[in-house]
């Protein structure tokens, strides 16, 4: 734990290199405190179909999830959402990038 989970829309691909992003998102959370390197996991899921805004204006869509157990507060949650999505725009700045934070249930959380 914790898990860094990037939903995006087609077009990404052609765009930038998603092993680089996602080595850079990984490595930027374990700078972040509380979180261990080891304990990490990050992948990318493709959206079969994807809107943003007007349908005949669409544009390109990440969306950041980070999965955590409970127990950091706020502001260190919003400062790790925060450099996930920047990173994620320094790579594609023509997206739109959405981030949430989902905390687990740690009791039906297994490892």
């Amino acid at each position: 734990m914790p898990h860094i989970v990037i939903h995006y829309s087609h077009g990404l691909d052609e765009t930038i290199h998603k092993g680089d992003v996602l080595k850079a998102l990984h490595n930027d959370l374990a700078t972040r405190e509380s979180v261990t390197l080891s304990a990490i996991k990050t992948y990318a899921l493709p959206m079969a179909a994807c809107v943003v805004g007007a349908p005949d204006t669409s544009q390109n869509l990440v969306h950041i999830i980070l999965k955590l157990l409970p127990g950091r507060d706020v502001d260190l949650k919003n400062e790790m959402i925060q450099g996930l999505r920047a990173i994620v725009l320094s790579h594609a700045p023509e997206y739109v990038v959405t981030a949430e934070v989902q905390e687990l249930d740690a009791q039906t959380y297994s490892k």
